[in-house]
């Protein structure tokens, strides 16, 4: 796998489960490469024997800043969390997920461990209680690999509410609809609406650009005169422990954090046509062969802090600019298009058991077509 903030690393996961399904046992460890970059794990146990489903989940998330061969910075996300789901039907179900969890964040710098006149500059530990309420829907019925038809969605509201630090409260909905419609044989049109809003004292960003597990990934390097509120860039060295909820949006034909904000809509659509398996009745054998696919798709999506991009004066058309030293601040309104969208081909399939995704993407940014960015990444996308 390719975290955007730790680099390549490999995940592994694992699932035993009673005869009856009546217990599930889950775990798995992610660590990259250089073990210095921190890492992930997490255990999960499910009792599904009665009509409402409880599962227990632990999660620990280790991300180490480093710069040049010495590691500064170390952040932490420990949390424990209780689940319950309720069937209403056997395409619904609501589930509410309880939980507290702990941020921590070290100064690994001797130099400011050792003059450091703030003990906030060494160490800060913020601890929270909150939950998840969601609402699920699904009513698609699989094709094959990476195949399936029918729609599927849910809307859900997360609350992470400190409590020793009422300033890093933050809340988070989100939407996410999918729909698989077929056109011949299994050959599908599949079409996905995500969107999303933080709020609160410390509201997170979303960024997007890029894909999933994007190997040879980038990251958008801004003008100047940007302001630097990512939680990715930290050129201060100031604590940032904002790092931990970084949330990633699949925008093809841009790289990582290319456009950003509290709040975000994102488009997509592909067509999915598998060569080999539309063309032959007969059973195949290999892999490759059989999850072979050719993808065409367009993308579209937008994300902003204040005003919204299908207003007149949005925040992707405003410029502000304020000299460093000087009293004047000039706001420019540059007719931008606040949507970024792009469109392209793609092939899919199985190779060394990795399901592995090539895509040619062309982005058009204010209606003007730009060079066209190659991707490759491992699993699925939607």
């Amino acid at each position: 796998m390719v975290d955007p903030l730790r680099g390549f690393g490999i995940g592994l996961t694992g699932k035993m489960t009673d005869l009856l399904d009546n217990h599930s046992f889950q775990g798995g460890v992610m660590t990259t490469l250089d073990f210095r970059s921190g890492g992930d794990l997490f255990f999960e146990y499910e009792y599904l024997k009665s009509r409402v489903d409880f599962k227990g989940r632990f999660d620990r998330k280790v991300i180490r800043v480093s710069e040049g061969d010495i590691t500064f910075q170390k952040y932490v996300l420990t949390k424990l969390e209780a689940g319950f789901s309720y069937p209403l039907n056997a395409n619904a179900r609501l589930s509410l997920s309880p939980f507290v969890a702990r941020t921590q964040y070290f100064n690994l710098n001797s130099d400011s461990l050792i003059n450091g006149q703030n003990a906030d500059q060494n160490r800060l530990d913020v601890n929270y209680v909150g939950g998840k309420a969601e609402f699920v829907f699904d009513r698609t019925q699989p094709l094959g690999l990476y195949s399936q038809t029918g729609f599927k969605g849910k809307f859900g509201y997360s609350q992470y509410q400190s409590l020793n630090n009422k300033e890093r409260s933050f809340g988070n909905f989100f939407l996410d609809l999918r729909e698989y419609m077929p056109i011949h044989k299994n050959i599908v049109l599949a079409a996905r609406l995500y969107a999303g809003s933080f709020m609160g004292n410390n509201a997170q960003t979303y960024m997007l650009g890029g894909m999933d597990n994007w190997l040879f990934n980038e990251f958008y390097r801004p003008p100047s005169n940007r302001p630097e509120s990512s939680p990715i860039r930290n050129p201060t060295g100031v604590e940032n422990s904002n790092i931990l909820f970084a949330d990633f949006v699949d925008l093809r034909g841009y790289d990582y954090d290319e456009i950003r904000g509290r709040n975000m809509v994102t488009f997509t659509a592909e067509l999915r046509i598998p060569v080999f398996s539309y063309l032959t009745r007969g059973n195949i054998t290999s892999n490759f062969i059989r999850n072979f696919q050719l993808v065409g798709f367009y993308d579209i999506g937008s994300a902003w802090n204040d005003s919204a991009p299908w207003e007149r004066v949005n925040d992707q058309n405003t410029e502000v600019i304020n000299t460093e030293g000087s009293p004047f601040t000039i706001t420019l309104n540059n007719f931008n298009n606040p949507w970024l969208q792009s469109y392209g081909a793609g092939l899919r399939t199985v190779l060394l058991n990795y399901y592995v995704k090539l895509d040619v993407a062309r982005p058009i940014r204010n209606y003007e077509a730009e060079d066209l960015k190659f991707y490759v990444t491992l699993g699925f996308n939607f």
